[in-house]
């Protein structure tokens, strides 16, 4: 698990209940979120979040946030 929530993305809807169906935020991941900029009911931490996209699906939209917390300093 990383402890700077840097790589805070919110995720299109579909795509975050799959992928929290697949692989749900732990209680750390959540941890960090709560300091995270910009926080949304469909946010995760990219580097916990796994999206495996269905052949039918055309892609997702990823919103990558622009302000950072790195929450180790």
């Amino acid at each position: 698990m990383r402890a700077c929530s840097t790589c805070h993305v919110i995720l299109e809807k579909k795509h975050f209940d799959r992928v929290d169906r697949i692989n749900p935020a732990s209680q750390e991941e959540l941890d960090l979120l709560d300091n995270a900029p910009d926080l949304s009911e469909y946010s995760r931490l990219g580097c916990q979040a796994s999206i495996e996209l269905a052949p039918e699906d055309p892609g997702t939209i990823i919103c990558i946030i622009p302000a950072r917390v790195d929450q180790r300093c």
